[in-house]
């Protein structure tokens, strides 16, 4: 492999699941006066919540968008996912290369980035 080449990377599979995560935003009257507060699918992020459970060494398609007026990483913990698109203004993109990812900015105005997620990691 030359210096300047990337190593080459599997494409994971045909997805067995497909999942669309839609950003939002709303402004809400707390004691503190107006905040701002960011939604999954309609519902706020809460740490003690699992939302997601998929099945080990299963491929999955996710449609990330963001319909929110900010931009906003999207990151998943204990995985990698490969781009598979991205569209924005009705305009559909590849990424230049196949890469392993685990964060990708969701530009503001229903951007959109489409994923295929898969566990790199063997259970023992």
């Amino acid at each position: 492999m030359e210096e300047d080449e990337l190593r080459p990377i599997a494409r994971l599979g045909a997805p067995a699941v497909s999942r669309r995560f839609v950003f939002t935003e709303i402004m809400v009257m707390n004691a503190n006066g107006m905040e701002m507060g960011f939604l999954i699918n309609g519902v706020a992020f809460d740490m003690n919540r699992v939302d997601i459970v998929a099945k080990a060494g299963q491929v999955e398609l996710w449609e990330i968008v963001n319909k929110a007026d900010m931009d906003h990483p999207f990151h998943v913990h204990g995985t990698q996912f490969q781009v598979v698109e991205h569209e924005r203004d009705s305009k559909v993109s590849k990424p230049p290369y196949l890469a392993w990812k685990d964060t990708v900015n969701v530009a503001r105005g229903a951007a959109q980035w489409r994923a295929l997620m898969g566990s790199r990691f063997k259970l023992f």
